[in-house]
């Protein structure tokens, strides 16, 4: 049986990099983005019933066009749920079919926003000082200060999501900092 942990945190705060050190342990990290991603593009079942709630102009070559689906959820509570509930079996399938190992960390951007807080063990949350995640984010995306802020104001506030999580990194000061605390609290989950 596995240990589940999941590894949430909010946009541009450093969760990617957390992710790859613990790859760098070899524990296995399940990226949920990247199986949402393979569903919407290969998953006929999936795609279909998307596009019958959501209508046909989510679809591009018989894919999710994610940027069409995005204008319709983002900013819309009701339909991301109704996404959300469409999306999360096969998920959770596709989960269980790659759980091995004794530790396991499922890299989920938005466990809380999705429900999948219930289907983990434990829950270490990324964060880092607001003024970097603002900073790494319009770098990285190459956006405004105003789309940055609206991305990050679409998530749940941090302060919620440390509160209801076990373990919290935070990567203000760096990666020698984060490989510490990764090591550290390795120590604690195995």
């Amino acid at each position: 049986m596995s240990k589940i942990i999941g590894l949430t945190g909010g946009i541009s705060v450093g969760k990617t990099m957390v992710a790859n050190l613990f790859r760098e342990h070899q524990v296995l990290v399940i990226d949920l983005d990247e199986i949402v991603h393979d569903l919407e593009d290969n998953n006929e079942q999936l795609i279909n019933e998307i596009a019958k709630e959501f209508g046909p102009g989510v679809l591009s070559n018989n894919k999710i066009d994610r940027k069409a689906l995005g204008r319709i959820v983002f900013g819309n509570h009701f339909k991301l749920k109704k996404l959300t509930n469409i999306i999360n079996p096969y998920l959770l399938r596709e989960i269980n079919q790659q759980l091995t190992g004794d530790l396991v960390i499922l890299d989920a951007p938005t466990l809380f926003e999705n429900a999948l807080y219930n289907f983990v063990d434990e829950i270490i949350m990324v964060t880092c000082d607001q003024l970097i995640q603002l900073k790494r984010l319009i770098n990285r995306n190459q956006i405004s200060i105003s789309k940055a802020n609206l991305l990050i104001n679409s998530q749940w506030p941090s302060m919620i999501k440390q509160q209801l999580s076990d373990y919290v990194i935070d990567s203000t000061f760096g990666i020698d900092s984060l490989e510490k605390q990764v090591n550290q609290l390795l120590n604690k989950l195995r």
